[in-house]
């Protein structure tokens, strides 16, 4: 595979599909094998079996009490969802603590990408309205649908 985007930039089915967006990149299901994150105990409405510890309160301050090398943080990116070992502030949804530490900042795990609807259109896109379709199953107007790895 040649392209892992196409002409407007976003990422192609066929790419997502291929694997070849995340290869060499650790996935999902690895990375709780590797590095077993913890449950969350603590959170006010969390259930059993709960990892993710939210970013305000008495759980980011637990999270923040860890050593960096044990915290990853689930963030969004540009037309992505990955999660990054550390803590970071910028574009954060959660953080996760692990029993085993992360030692190659590098690392990330790819959990989701955004690709294009069949009903994008890039004018819209341009013009900085939603790109799809209101009438789409797939992406309900927006015109990138969420696939997740």
């Amino acid at each position: 595979m040649t392209n892992l985007r196409n002409d407007n930039g976003n990422y192609t089915l066929e790419a997502v599909k291929s694997g070849a967006i995340w290869e060499g990149e650790m996935s999902y299901d690895d990375w709780i094998e590797k590095y077993k994150p913890i449950d969350n105990t603590i959170g006010k409405y969390v259930t059993k079996g709960d990892k993710q510890f939210e970013t305000y309160g008495a759980e980011k301050e637990f999270v923040l009490d860890q050593d960096a090398e044990y915290v990853w943080t689930w963030v969004t990116g540009d037309n992505a969802v990955l999660l990054l070992p550390g803590f970071h502030y910028v574009n954060r949804m959660a953080f996760f603590v692990c029993e085993e530490p992360w030692t190659e900042e590098e690392q990330q795990v790819l959990m989701a990408v955004e690709i294009e609807c069949e009903c994008f259109d890039q004018n819209k896109w341009d013009e900085g309205a939603d790109a799809g379709d209101p009438e789409c199953q797939q992406c309900e107007g927006y015109g990138l649908r969420t696939e997740y790895l």
